[in-house]
């Protein structure tokens, strides 16, 4: 005899179950059953955006890659996921692609990598077709089934970077590379932005940008429409006051008819706070608008933003507050050879000594090696990363950009530039980039950065 669970119980224990490949094949059960897991992958969102706007209940784990990863298609090889910045990422499913990169060496990669978000392994996919050449500074977008690459820096030198408009189309499920050709270009670029909109349009703005072979590269706020249907270029008319021109910023869709750009640099010295707005609903008449309010302090670009619902999330280092100050010590006579004793100001003659200044000196390295390890916590706790919201209704309907503290007692991610940050089911994956690292020898207030193949995972405590 079988019994029917109340609707209730049965989202309570769905719930449960870890929000990837479970609750897929829970869906295939029944209308009931995939009406619940709908249900259930809406409340995560929801869960997660509330906790990123108040900061309560979250939680980061990391997953460090330092050891070799499984690999399954030559088990006598083994192959190391490299430390890389600037590389190119996007989340198809249940897994998390990353794409090329660099490091701190000018060595790109033409490697392609998949997370899967359930096991929480790493792998390489090895695929058949023409590959991109190894570079970094390209964008990446979920079409379809697919993943569609585009530009990025192939050169080695910093000063004169080499472009490419190279337009590739990975299938996820042949695993194989196509290079796509198309009647025109908007020229060789890197370090743009790109967002894919409903009906298979790819929106390109800014990066260093280098028209023809005639031009040198230079920072552009163009903006470009590929249909990737036909596989066209076009360059819409823009009216009103452009975005200044820049590279490392980001675009995200805000409805059906607004995308939303989001800081960027313009230079070495020129670090853009500012927000925009294009109305492209009217197709005769495109409009940018600046919205009010400005991102939050950066010391430095390369921080990671991204959409998570109708919220926008950023990462940035934490502001450093000052230390107070140790209580004053007495202040000790000058004329005075040796602190004052227990007997009327002279020094006490004792048989031990020797001993209690002995156990005095460990005494006094165990204080120091302590107050090392301190200066090291604090060090860290320092170079921890901020997280900030703002909502995307408030913009489309007041034309104001507000950044929001994210008050978290969770220990976010250490400070990282030039890192990607993606959006899984009820979780932000945040991976490489070029993170800090705090020496914990004599120099503990010294910090340095490397690049990084770390993984770290913000997401809630479920609330079930």
């Amino acid at each position: 005899m079988s019994v029917e669970l109340p609707e209730e119980v049965l989202e309570r224990i769905i719930s449960s179950l870890f929000p990837y490949g479970d609750l897929v094949s829970l869906k295939l059960v029944c209308w009931q059953w995939y009406r619940i897991v709908r249900g259930v992958v809406a409340r995560y969102q929801f869960q997660l955006e509330r906790a990123l706007q108040s900061g309560d209940k979250l939680r980061c784990q990391s997953l460090h890659t330092s050891i070799l990863p499984k690999v399954s298609y030559l088990s006598s090889y083994k192959s190391v996921l490299t430390p890389r910045l600037g590389h190119s990422a996007c989340v198809h499913g249940r897994k998390l692609y990353i794409f090329g990169g660099g490091n701190e060496r000018q060595c790109r990669f033409n490697d392609l990598w998949c997370l899967d978000l359930e096991t929480r392994t790493w792998q390489r996919v090895i695929a058949r077709g023409q590959y991109p050449s190894p570079k970094s500074s390209a964008t990446m977008v979920v079409l379809a089934d697919s993943l569609l690459l585009f530009g990025g820096c192939t050169g080695v030198s910093v000063s004169t970077p080499i472009l490419t408009d190279e337009l590739h189309l990975f299938d996820i499920d042949l695993s194989s590379w196509r290079s796509v050709t198309t009647l025109s270009s908007p020229g060789k670029m890197a370090g743009h932005s790109a967002c894919l909109l409903p009906h298979s349009k790819l929106f390109i703005f800014g990066g260093h940008l280098k028209p023809n072979e005639a031009e040198t590269p230079h920072c552009s706020n163009e903006l470009f429409v590929l249909d990737a249907e036909r596989w066209l270029w076009s360059v819409p008319e823009c009216e009103g006051t452009k975005p200044d021109a820049r590279f490392g910023h980001s675009m995200f869709i805000a409805d059906e008819n607004h995308v939303v750009l989001v800081g960027g640099q313009g230079g070495p010295n020129a670090v853009f706070r500012d927000a925009w707005m294009l109305d492209f609903g009217d197709a005769s008449s495109w409009q940018w608008t600046a919205l009010r309010g400005d991102l939050p302090v950066l010391p430095a670009p390369g921080y990671p933003i991204c959409r998570v619902s109708r919220n926008l999330v950023f990462l940035v280092k934490s502001d450093s507050k000052p230390c107070r100050p140790p209580s004053a010590l007495p202040a000790r006579d000058p004329n005075q050879s040796s602190p004052p004793g227990p007997s009327g100001g002279k020094p006490s003659i004792r048989p031990n000594a020797r001993l209690d200044r002995t156990r005095q000196l460990h005494s006094l390295q165990r204080m120091e090696d302590r107050m090392k390890t301190l200066k090291v916590q604090k060090r860290q706790s320092n170079c921890a990363m901020t997280l900030f919201t703002a909502d995307l209704q408030t913009a489309l309907l007041d034309g104001v950009f507000h950044w929001i503290p994210c008050d978290s007692a969770a220990a976010l991610p250490p400070d990282t530039v030039n890192c990607s940050l993606s959006v899984g089911r009820g979780e932000l994956i945040l991976f490489g980039g070029w993170e800090v690292a705090i020496s914990s020898e004599n120099h503990a207030n010294e910090s340095t950065r490397n690049s990084s193949n770390s993984t770290y995972f913000i997401s809630f405590q479920y609330d079930i």
